[in-house]
């Protein structure tokens, strides 16, 4: 509806600048001496009274033939406007302004069916205005009613315990070892000559008894590594007897290998979880065995 108002003004003002100069051609026409209308040149000048002076019969000719010789007539040629240019209204004929007349009503009667063509357009487009209107006060209406989102208290970050680490116990000192009677003096071995004959796996209880037969006493000393999963026996003073019966595995033992240490012999033992040694100690001979030196693996 916008749109049309807008053709529809713009149409009048052309019809109105057309009637003006429809109105100004038409000032062109004068009476001359006879009571007829005559159409003036342009930029002729009608002297004055002169027509009146002539018609009057009780003046006579010798009135007009005085008023003629008073009178200049000015004729002024008006040029034509160089090509390209509009024509002045003044310069136009009657026919050419009906011509542009009719020219123009053709044109505003296309306007019309243009505008009446693009009225169901234009109305969707309306229709679209209107409803995008609605849509943004609603979505206003709807920010307004919205609650303010309360951010919540922070939370603390929750404590770390500290990991409790169970330190292997000290193995007890090795029981005093008897006052050797005089009769078994002899059959006593020095420690220098003392050798591992066996080395023996048992497993009961969840716990896995690792246990060294020797031929004579021996110092001994163990080291648990739960970060590598080795543990590590030292035998100071005994030697591995050659054919020596050795057991490797056991139920948290996987390998063991043995290594020349000095006068002794270092035992590596590849553990298969962390574990750590609940007893050790250096038995003496009894019962039928020798010496002997275990020691009790569990599981952490």
């Amino acid at each position: 509806m916008r749109f049309t108002k807008l053709f529809l003004c713009a149409s009048a003002s052309i019809l109105l600048l057309a009637s003006c100069a429809t109105d100004k051609n038409s000032e062109q026409v004068n009476l001359g001496p006879a009571g007829a209308p005559q159409s003036l040149l342009p930029g002729d000048v009608p002297s004055e009274n002169m027509g009146d002076c002539c018609a009057d019969p009780a003046v006579g000719g010798d009135c007009c033939d005085e008023m003629v010789q008073e009178t200049t007539v000015t004729t002024t040629k008006v040029a034509p406007p160089p090509a390209g240019m509009p024509v002045p209204p003044q310069m136009l004929s009657s026919k050419d302004v009906e011509a542009r007349l009719s020219h123009l009503e053709r044109r505003v009667d296309d306007i019309d069916r243009s505008v009446t063509a693009m009225k169901p357009a234009m109305l969707k487009v309306e229709l679209f205005d209107k409803k995008l209107d609605e849509y943004a006060a609603t979505r206003n209406m709807a920010l307004k009613n919205m609650p303010v989102a309360v951010a919540p208290p922070p939370v603390a970050p929750p404590r770390m315990m500290q990991p409790v680490i169970d330190e292997p116990k000290a193995a007890p000192p090795p029981a005093p070892a008897p006052a050797a009677k005089k009769n078994a003096v002899k059959s006593e071995v020095p420690a220098s000559d003392a050798a591992v004959t066996a080395v023996r796996m048992s497993d009961s209880a969840g716990k896995t008894r690792i246990v060294f037969d020797l031929t004579g006493p021996s110092k001994y000393s163990y080291d648990v590594d739960n970060d590598e999963r080795i543990l590590t026996v030292t035998l100071a003073t005994a030697k591995l007897q050659s054919g020596a019966n050795l057991a490797k595995a056991g139920a948290l033992v996987s390998a063991m290998e043995a290594q020349p240490d000095g006068a002794g012999t270092r035992y590596i033992f590849a553990l298969k979880n962390d574990a750590k040694v609940t007893a050790a100690q250096a038995l003496t001979p009894s019962g039928g065995a020798g010496h002997r030196v275990f020691l009790d693996l569990q599981a952490q």
